[in-house]
């Protein structure tokens, strides 16, 4: 996982960020971030130099990452649902797959709320890292406890011999856990 921070050290709330942006799509108030605390909010008035604006993510990019939910997911790992997700989407856009998902699948529904926050996050990670006039610096934190991530956080996953010692021990370690589960 990765975290945002602004110039001044601060983390940014990425989470409640994408929180907004997923919210409604249709809200008057603008998504601003603070760039001193890193707290997003919704505000129609107090704003100032120090707030970035964020736009919401939009009914035409949702029915796009719909688009690219079925042709990517549906199709690949669900095929028997993907004529009649896209007939829900044709005929009413993102809200209808997502009504069709609820009502009419074992579950999908999970798999599309996942895809469309991914989705948002990586739209939040764009704005954030691309803006030019305030350079925020983006840290990958990992779980926080496993030798791949460590790994990772020191840069070293490029290193084969490296990679392959961090997932044998990481098997290891989910083996041991394994068994003292067992026996609990």
């Amino acid at each position: 996982m990765d975290s945002y921070y602004l110039p001044n050290g601060v983390r940014i709330d990425v989470e409640r960020l994408v929180e907004l942006i997923l919210g409604n799509v249709d809200a008057s108030p603008q998504i601003y971030l603070d760039i001193e605390t890193g707290t997003p909010a919704e505000m129609t008035s107090g704003v100032s130099e120090r707030h970035l604006p964020i736009e919401r993510y939009t009914n035409t990019m949702r029915d796009e990452a719909a688009r690219t939910f079925i042709d990517e997911v549906l199709a690949d790992m669900a095929s028997i649902y993907v004529t009649d997700a896209r007939s829900a989407l044709t005929n009413g856009g993102w809200s209808s797959l997502e009504q069709f998902l609820e009502k009419d699948t074992d579950g999908w529904v999970h798999a599309w709320t996942q895809f469309i926050s991914d989705e948002v996050w990586e739209y939040v990670d764009e704005r954030l890292t691309g803006n030019p006039n305030i350079p925020i610096k983006k840290m990958f934190e990992g779980c926080g406890n496993c030798a791949i991530c460590e790994l990772m956080c020191k840069g070293e996953d490029g290193n084969q011999a490296k990679l392959i010692k961090a997932f044998e021990t990481e098997n290891v370690m989910q083996h041991v856990t394994q068994q003292i589960e067992e026996k609990k």
